[in-house]
Order: C-alpha cells, then sequence, then structure tokens
C-alpha cells in the first residue's frame, strides 16, 4: 500500500486570477470584484469563470477571505454621527454653527439684551406686541356697570357705559396711565378712591370727576397715591 506524507498536502496559491488559466481544486487565487479584493478556494477545475461577480461566488470557487468595500468620506460620516456617543457635530450642527457671527459670545444676559435694545432702531414691517397686545392700539376694557381700576388697566381704555370708575390707592404704578371713555349719553363720575389725590389738571383741583357723555379722559399717576386727569367732557 502506497505511504503519503500528509505533510506535502498544502492548498495551491496560484496568485492573481487568471482568466485564461486552467484551474483545479485546491488551488487558491485573488481576485477583485467591483472594487473589492477577495481571496477564493477552486472546487472544481475551472477555466474562465471569475470567481465571483457582484459578490456572489461561482460554483467552481468559494470564499477563502472575502473583502469589504473601502469606506467613503459619506458612509464613514454617517456612521460617526449615527453613534450615540462619538460627540461629533452632524450636518445640521454645521449649518447652525455657520449662522452665527463671528463676533458672537456667550449667551447674553438680561441687561446686555436691554442695552442692545436701548442702542438700536427696531425696524419691523410685522406688529410689535407686549402682555397688552399691539403696542400701537390702545386695549379696551369694556364695563357695564359701577367698576373699579385694577393694575391691569394700565395702559387700556375702560370703556364705560354706565356706574361710573373708582380709583383706588396702591392699585397703579408711578408712570401708568389709564383713559377712560364713557360710553353712554349721560354723566358718569370718576371717583377718587380713599388716600389718593386725584388732581384736575384744568383747574388744579382735586376729588371726584364728572365725565360727560361721550366724553373721554386720561389719568396719569405719579405715584401709587397720586394720579393728574385731563380730558374732554370733564369737571
Amino acid at each position: 500500500m502506497a505511504t503519503i506524507d500528509l505533510g506535502k498536502i498544502k492548498l495551491v496559491w496560484r496568485g492573481t486570477y487568471n482568466n485564461s488559466t486552467a484551474y483545479v481544486v485546491d488551488d487558491l487565487v485573488a481576485f477583485t470584484d467591483t472594487g473589492v479584493l477577495s481571496t477564493y478556494i477552486c472546487v472544481a477545475n475551472s477555466t474562465g469563470n471569475n470567481p465571483s461577480s457582484g459578490g456572489t461566488a461561482h460554483a467552481s470557487w468559494n470564499y477563502v477571505s472575502q473583502g469589504q468595500a473601502a469606506e467613503t468620506n459619506a458612509s464613514i460620516r454617517t456612521k460617526v454621527e449615527a453613534a450615540t456617543d462619538s460627540n461629533v457635530f452632524t450636518d445640521a450642527d454645521h449649518t447652525k454653527l455657520n449662522g452665527i457671527e463671528t463676533s458672537a459670545t456667550a449667551d447674553q444676559t438680561g441687561s446686555e439684551i436691554l442695552a442692545l435694545i436701548n442702542s438700536s432702531t427696531i425696524a419691523t414691517s410685522g406688529i410689535i406686541t407686549d402682555g397688552k397686545g399691539n403696542v400701537r392700539s390702545i386695549p379696551s376694557n369694556a364695563q357695564g356697570g359701577a367698576y373699579v381700576g385694577v393694575a391691569a388697566d394700565a395702559g387700556k381704555a375702560i370703556y364705560i357705559s354706565t356706574g361710573g370708575v373708582t380709583l383706588n390707592n396702591s392699585v397703579f404704578s408711578a408712570g401708568d396711565a389709564v383713559s377712560i371713555i364713557n360710553n353712554s349719553g349721560s354723566a358718569q363720575t370718576i371717583t377718587q378712591g380713599s388716600g389718593v389725590t386725584l388732581y384736575n389738571t384744568g383747574d388744579a383741583t382735586t376729588g371726584n370727576r364728572t365725565l360727560a357723555g361721550r366724553g373721554m379722559a386720561t389719568v396719569w399717576f405719579a405715584a401709587a397715591d397720586v394720579a393728574y386727569i385731563s380730558g374732554s367732557g370733564l369737571s
């Protein structure tokens, strides 16, 4: 019986695949398929059969080591950005950062923002509003009975149809202004509340005032307990 030296049985490396070479079982070759370099072993005698096509091995060949397509910059970036712990800027982040002025600093404080507003001219084609609404209009507080003014009336017009209006002490603050419009044809009383000094700018007298039918008056507060009133139809 013949003796076989197992130490001499080995695969045969044939180098880069050649389409005209006749390959036999256990031949090893290197072949690039769609840009990916892999190694293959011949499993059936083969001539003119590429080891693989489009990533699928030919029946005459098996993969020994299948290569991987080289990563592009775009594919690497996509994977890095998708990693939750990568701590990198995404394209969207870069877009935002590119929109920041080169002189921008840390978040501005309220006082810094106020200083910028005070030193600038505000120009807009839209509507500027505050807590009371459009700053170019005077909001109306319509009332159908005797009414006592509240702090929220500052900057508004009390549109009263009957019962008159009372202005009490420590309701309004210095600088507040309130308009009172008589929405009726009859006179109504504007009452100077307890502790309040209400000056009539027409004659410097103090006390309650009468607002004639369809009359209009404005009250300006110098302090929480001192106010000045002036208007049309006021006596």
